[in-house]
């Protein structure tokens, strides 16, 4: 048998732009010979679909472009298309099984079969290809048990997204770190992983699908970032020529994360009807990169910078300082090749001056003017703005304009500190940005606006806000970003946070400045999710009073050992409770039959209570037998007794 994986992107729900797609790619199998072409996961319906496939007319123009594709493939040609469809109140996603001019819901008919029972949903499917059985699954780890035995091959789909702390997700990237090599060794069997490849929903896939034989050898894979098919002879028992480990791609971290971001950014933007992005530029790094991504991924004719100029300088140090970053972003700019484009904000003096006076910063109220000329500038283009917002800005949200402009954010789920590391790897490959902003120092900058923002929002009063800047500056960007994921990505409690020992106080700050941006987060611009755990996957309830602060050495309450107490109190109350009982009916036995307190403790002895149970046991068949004597008399309902 001959299987092809057809890796491709394409916009959700263009029923007809992707049977199109698939049809030139079957034109391409037929040629080859394929028996078997396959479609990745969330082609048709993403992998959050909502409400969209609920909707009853959707399901309808679905099953009609699988029934026009089956159609249309020819004989000897089969395909796999996997689709997330509803089942009671959940959805899950279904194998469409392409054959003849037929849809089978491979999953669906197996409910069928097997009188209803839900549980056939989460065992693999197994059909037959032109003589060779294969089994379908979308977690071959959990479903590998599970294959029936004589299966020559197992079709795993992908269906989670590029997560950058698990290499399994990276594609053929992972495969050494991957379980999937063992998998196939084990269970001596051929393992077909069809990987997606562009952005669908918030989430990224980088491509790279593959196929390993029943030793676990690579012997085919496809590229990363590119829309490819894959073909590949499966055969048992054979040694087929293989992908040297030293010619598979290693795992990159930022390589990866770059390349699924720039994917997603150019899919988010077609998706939205736009051509043309605006960036706000700053003499910063999340910017800088920010227009760098946007560059990579649209090209610089597609990319607008946005230069805000102030005139808020008083002192000739500020001027120069003024004068400094205004020439660093055109510089910045002419490297990128991009438009620029300048705006003057007058600075409100008298507003600034009363605002310094009851404590808050004057940046509070520049921002709000500067949100505001950024979206006048995208309307009057007719662009789309893109922010430069990381995950350590969506965690001190609280700081943030609530209504920041923006589509989308390509860093709202990267922390700040990660950027020092994607913008080297960017750089290596060509160098665009300037050295000042590579460095740690740059990133504890924009750390420092981040935190300032954020206190002084959370807490007008000036020494308050000013106590806890000074606490959480004191960590340094790296430490506050990884106080962050332990606290975001692995709800751990604040005990368990980095540090904590020593500076409990601002581990505690930082949680409570986390929860308090909850409302404001909700309204940021959308982020791709690239890490194991965003905040559109971790929503703090909006009204929460609850604040994490420590156990101060008391020891852990769980509902569990709660359970376990309770049962075993109960089962002590039972036991005492029975003896009570017991000692009861011997008293009440006693008083009627006049038996001494010797014959009643003789009675009340384990030996006597088993045989007591056993004649009980005894009567009560002997009662059990004669019922079913008598009712034995009774004929055709009526009660018929003989003379006998």
């Amino acid at each position: 048998m001959k299987i092809a994986l057809a890796q491709f992107d394409m916009p959700l729900g263009d029923f007809p732009g992707i049977c199109s797609r698939l049809r030139m790619f079957a034109r391409l199998a037929v040629k080859q010979d394929v028996d078997l072409l396959c479609v990745p996961a969330p082609l048709f319906t993403g992998v959050v679909p909502g409400l969209l496939v609920d909707n009853e007319n959707f399901q309808h123009d679905l099953l009609l472009a699988l029934e026009d594709l089956s159609g249309f493939l020819s004989d000897g040609l089969e395909m796999l298309v996997p689709a997330i469809v509803p089942m009671g109140d959940a959805h899950f996603f279904e194998v469409f099984h392409l054959v003849h001019g037929h849809v089978v819901p491979l999953r669906s008919v197996l409910v069928k079969r097997r009188e209803g029972s839900s549980l056939a949903l989460w065992n693999p499917p197994v059909i037959s290809v032109n003589g060779s059985r294969l089994a379908i699954t979308f977690d071959a780890a959990r479903d590998m048990d599970s294959i029936p035995a004589g299966c020559d091959l197992v079709v795993s789909f992908q269906v989670d997204g590029f997560d950058v702390t698990d290499p399994e997700t990276a594609g053929i990237s992972g495969i050494a770190d991957a379980r999937y090599r063992r998998l196939a060794e084990d269970h001596g069997i051929w393992i077909a992983h069809l990987m997606p490849v562009g952005g669908f929903d918030e989430a990224c896939y980088p491509g790279g699908s593959f196929v390993l034989d029943d030793s676990g050898r690579v012997v085919a894979a496809a590229p990363l970032f590119e829309d490819s098919l894959l073909v590949q002879e499966i055969v048992r028992g054979m040694s087929l020529p293989s992908v040297a480990d030293h010619e598979l791609p290693v795992y990159n971290r930022e390589e990866l994360l770059w390349g699924s971001l720039r994917l997603h950014l150019r899919d988010a933007v077609a998706a939205r009807g736009v051509s043309r992005v605006l960036v706000r530029l700053e003499d910063d790094l999340p910017s800088a990169l920010l227009a760098l991504l946007a560059v990579d991924a649209l090209g610089p004719r597609n990319v607008l910078g946005l230069l805000i100029e102030r005139d808020d300088a008083v002192t000739p140090q500020e001027a120069a300082r003024a004068q400094a970053r205004l020439d660093a972003i055109r510089t910045l700019a002419a490297r990128l090749n991009i438009r620029l484009i300048e705006r003057a904000v007058e600075a409100d003096r008298p507003l600034q001056d009363d605002a310094g006076a009851a404590g808050a910063p004057a940046s509070r109220f520049r921002d709000l003017s500067s949100s505001l000329c950024v979206e006048d500038t995208a309307n009057a283009l007719s662009v789309a703005v893109i922010a430069s917002l990381t995950k350590t800005d969506y965690a001190f949200a609280i700081g943030l304009d609530p209504a920041h402009p923006g589509l989308l954010a390509p860093f709202g789920d990267i922390y700040l500190s990660e950027l020092e590391h994607l913008a080297k790897y960017r750089n290596g490959l060509s160098t665009v940005l300037p050295e000042h902003l590579l460095g740690l120092s740059s990133v504890e900058r924009a750390l420092d606006v981040i935190v300032e923002r954020a206190g002084y929002n959370a807490y007008p009063d000036a020494p308050y806000a000013e106590r806890i800047v000074t606490l959480i500056r004191r960590l340094g960007a790296p430490m506050v970003d990884a106080v962050l994921e332990a606290v975001v990505d692995r709800n751990l409690p604040l005990e368990d946070c980095p540090l904590y020992d020593r500076e409990p106080e601002a581990i505690a700050l930082i949680g409570l400045l986390v929860q308090k941006g909850e409302s404001r987060r909700r309204r940021l611009p959308a982020v791709p999710v690239v890490s194991a755990r965003a905040f559109v996957e971790g929503a703090w309830p909006e009204q929460l009073a609850w604040l994490d602060l420590g156990r101060n050495g008391a020891d852990l309450l769980s509902v569990e050992a709660l359970a376990k107490q309770e049962l075993e109190r109960l089962e002590v109350e039972g036991t005492d409770q029975l003896d009570r009982m017991r000692l009861e009916v011997m008293g009440l036995l006693g008083s009627i039959f006049g038996l001494s307190p010797e014959q009643l403790k003789e009675l009340s002895s384990d030996g006597v209570a088993s045989q007591i149970r056993l004649t009980a046991d005894d009567a009560e068949a002997q009662m059990r037998n004669l019922m079913e004597e008598a009712s034995a008399l009774y004929i055709d309902g009526s009660p018929f007794f003989s003379k006998n």
